[in-house]
């Protein structure tokens, strides 16, 4: 149990860093590189280093993940997607009255074309505050909707961490965009019946604005485009997935265009907050090579496996152990750091227990996504508390969260079921 020590060192320097205030991926590289400066002192580490950062920001695999953050930002920036959610609302404001099921599907239609679950949680928060702020509307079922809707971004084209997992994992992009879809659809389900059993419905008249509401099917078919010339792409095998970010990025921009909601400041914003966090992901993505030999150096990634290994006869009890560890580590950890940090561990076990390593990235995605609304670190409730904050405290932003983490637990479960199924 030596590596125990090395491995609560990490993780207790990664969350000192968090919350001191420095940001999630500059907090990992000053751990990944000061271990790695530990471990390979001299100018082998500084070699190792520098060797590591180049073959990681080389590999062309990694290219979509830019190109999926500038779609996503072009829609925020230009108003779009707020005048999406203002759309949604006055559709379906009447549902049952019920303003989750707005927020649900605000979600679902963000989701489809930004692939940032925190972009599209803040967005709807922002958008469907006010209704709260005037007391016509109980902020908790909104809240907690909001946030859980927000998170089914990272199951829907274009997303950056599923392009994140599959290349730590080895695996291939476009397989992994496609076999997100139906677990995206599941976990809508899975909000969709929270939302209806918990949610009381309004008496009277919604909350949809006095006004005639705005046409909801320009948007739909506007998302719908883009979705579909990505997913088409990659689905029958005409283009890469680097090629099929490119073309939905040029789509985003014409029918932007045309409809006259983009201007040159709004893509100079764009273009500024993709860059910068494409570059923050890329570095850490790049550094991952020498935290991998920093993790076998140090006996972690052994000890790890040896723990494991004990389940390896009995596949389903492996993936819900690693399922159980992730879930605890996303207490911690955001999930970038929680991917490089648990696939090279439990990707090994998991394979040889005859998973396809490809359930086995859609069992840590899924618990990386249920790790943004896993308190008390959870990036989610971080950004409701800032947004809601004069309207909710953050322990009843984390109860309001709970049916719908009760939810994502259940369709967890189910997929470890499924992939322990299908096992060789």
């Amino acid at each position: 149990m030596d590596w125990l020590v090395p491995l609560a060192l990490i993780l207790a320097c990664q969350i000192g860093l968090i919350l001191a205030g420095v940001p999630v991926f500059f907090a990992f590289l000053a751990v990944v590189f000061g271990a790695a400066l530990f471990v390979f002192p001299g100018t082998v580490g500084v070699t190792l280093l520098s060797r590591s950062l180049v073959e990681g920001l080389s590999r062309f695999v990694l290219l979509p993940i830019p190109l999926f953050l500038m779609i996503g930002h072009l829609l925020v920036e230009s108003g779009a997607g707020a005048r999406a959610i203002d759309a949604v609302r006055g559709r379906l404001g009447a549902a049952g009255n019920r303003q989750g099921f707005v927020a649900l599907g605000s979600g679902v239609l963000l989701s489809a074309v930004s692939g940032s679950s925190l972009a599209a949680a803040a967005l709807i928060l922002n958008t469907l505050k006010p209704a709260t702020d005037a007391g016509r509307t109980d902020p908790g079922p909104l809240t907690g909707a909001a946030l859980a809707s927000g998170g089914i971004a990272i199951f829907v084209p274009p997303s950056a961490l599923a392009v994140l997992v599959a290349s730590i994992a080895q695996v291939d992009v476009g397989a992994m965009l496609i076999a997100i879809l139906p677990l995206g659809a599941c976990l809508a389900l899975a909000h969709a019946t929270v939302i209806r059993f918990t949610e009381p419905a309004i008496p009277g008249k919604s909350d949809a604005p006095p006004d005639t509401p705005a046409p909801l099917l320009p948007h739909v078919l506007r998302a719908g485009a883009i979705f579909a010339v990505m997913v088409a792409g990659i689905g029958f095998g005409i283009a890469t997935p680097t090629e099929a970010a490119a073309l939905g990025l040029l789509t985003t921009v014409l029918l932007l265009g045309a409809s006259g909601e983009l201007d040159r400041q709004a893509i100079l914003r764009a273009a500024t907050r993709a860059a910068t966090e494409g570059a923050g992901l890329l570095l850490v993505i790049a550094a991952a090579g020498i935290f991998s030999q920093v993790l076998v150096f140090l006996g972690i990634a052994q000890g790890v496996r040896d723990m494991l290994q004990v389940l390896a006869g009995a596949p389903l009890a492996l993936l819900l152990a690693c399922a159980l560890a992730a879930i605890l580590l996303g207490c911690f950890v955001d999930g970038v750091s929680m991917a490089l940090i648990l696939v090279p561990l439990v990707l090994p076990v998991l394979t040889t227990a005859g998973v396809s390593p490809l359930q086995a990235c859609l069992v840590i995605l899924l618990c990386m996504e249920i790790g943004l609304i896993t308190p008390p670190f959870g990036l989610l409730l971080i950004v409701a508390s800032g947004v809601m904050k004069d309207r909710m405290t953050l322990p009843a932003i984390i109860r309001a969260v709970l049916p719908f983490l009760a939810a994502k637990l259940v369709v967890l479960g189910g997929l470890c079921v499924l992939a322990a199924t299908l096992a060789r």
